[in-house]
């Protein structure tokens, strides 16, 4: 009777993980995140190339991206603007805004600050049977303030603090259940290394960068519900620069990126954990660590989670400027994918970009974005302007 029990136990279990090395990634889920318009590229230079920006080269915009690329600007201060229609193709007044500005300390250090707007217009809550309740404007929004040192010639480092406001339910009340604008505080960590090199008798350049954004609190809407991970975020990534001549520049690059926030479970249809754990309760540390190995198929789907932006940038004379760009994410995370393009005008302190999105499925919420950004910036390095002139 023992060895039958035994045997029985021996059949049951082995059901079970053979029932788990069955699953695929069509049965997991992608990552979601409270407050997602911190995922949103805010400016066009960035949108025309695939949304890579980690190790580009140094910009107004390198808050979002990257900030220890600030130390190596050339300007004293620079400021701009930005602005997005957010799923355009389906709806109307849904957009991200951005003003940012950036101010050169001394030589080796520099501080920015941004404010980025989220908004989707008025929405008109109803009941279940269509009566209207009220109308809202939810709206969301980011303040951020970095700084960025030189620790050597070619490396920079940078931290960043951020204050995130987000009014998704306009203080809706039903009975007993009351809502209320989240508030979370979060931070980033980057590093920025650039070095000039001779690449097949050219002048030429390496970039690479590591950014670690929105390390910070959970957010809540309501006492009644759990508070949400919000999308702390790990980029990485590298830049080749090459001079065709003193007038023609290309650079190219490739970004990865990584959502520091733990996968969810697999369920079955009542409910039940059948691969993976459990994250509603999980802390902020907790699921930054579960994010790098948790998954509930293991390797083969943190491998899914990447997503990779590549891009490319052709310069002519540093004023006119185009791109291209490509962005990838797996079909069972996400399945964004699509092609990017744009191009760039700056002449003397001002700076005008564009950044258009073509989707590579047929029906994308995506499709068409838009991207604009005006920026000005004034005063030169005083060595640079010498080199300029030299040549």
């Amino acid at each position: 009777m023992k060895k039958i029990v035994f045997s029985i136990g021996l059949l049951i279990a082995s059901i079970g993980l053979f029932a788990q090395d069955t699953l695929t990634l069509a049965d997991t889920k992608p990552i979601s995140t409270a407050v997602p318009f911190l995922s949103i590229t805010p400016d066009a230079r960035a949108g025309a190339m695939g949304d890579m920006g980690v190790a580009t080269s140094p910009d107004i915009y390198s808050i979002y991206w990257n900030s220890a690329k600030y130390a190596f600007l050339d300007e004293k201060f620079a400021a701009a603007a930005s602005y997005t229609p957010w799923l355009r193709s389906i709806t109307t007044g849904i957009s991200l805004s951005q003003l940012v500005g950036f101010y050169r300390l001394n030589e080796t250090q520099a501080f920015a600050a941004s404010i980025r707007y989220f908004t989707v217009g008025e929405i008109v809550l109803t009941s279940t049977t269509g009566e209207e309740l009220s109308a809202i404007n939810p709206n969301e929004f980011s303040i951020d303030a970095a700084y960025s040192l030189k620790l050597s010639d070619n490396l920079a480092g940078s931290i960043a603090l951020r204050f995130i406001y987000s009014n998704i339910t306009g203080g809706f009340s039903s009975g007993s259940f009351n809502t209320h604008p989240g508030v979370a505080f979060a931070s980033d960590l980057g590093f920025y290394y650039t070095k000039d090199i001779t690449l097949g008798g050219k002048n030429a350049h390496i970039n690479a960068g590591l950014f670690l954004s929105n390390l910070g609190s959970k957010i809540s809407y309501s006492s009644a519900l759990p508070p949400s991970f919000i999308p702390s975020n790990l980029r990485f990534g590298t830049v080749i620069g090459y001079e065709l001549n003193d007038y023609n520049k290309i650079s190219w690059g490739v970004d990865f990126n990584k959502l520091l926030v733990p996968t969810p479970p697999i369920r079955d249809n009542n409910g039940n954990i059948i691969a993976g754990t459990d994250i509603e309760d999980m802390s902020v540390i907790s699921g930054i660590i579960h994010s790098l190995y948790d998954a509930p198929l293991g390797f083969k789907e943190k491998l899914a989670e990447l997503t990779v932006s590549t891009g490319l940038e052709y310069s002519y004379k540093n004023m006119f400027f185009g791109r291209i760009g490509y962005f990838y994410e797996n079909p069972y995370k996400g399945n964004r994918q699509y092609m990017t393009a744009g191009v760039g005008l700056k002449y003397t302190s001002l700076r005008f970009d564009f950044s258009y999105l073509i989707p590579l499925s047929q029906v994308s919420p995506l499709d068409g974005t838009i991207r604009v950004s005006l920026g000005v910036s004034f005063g030169k390095k005083a060595q640079k302007v010498k080199k300029e002139n030299a040549q």
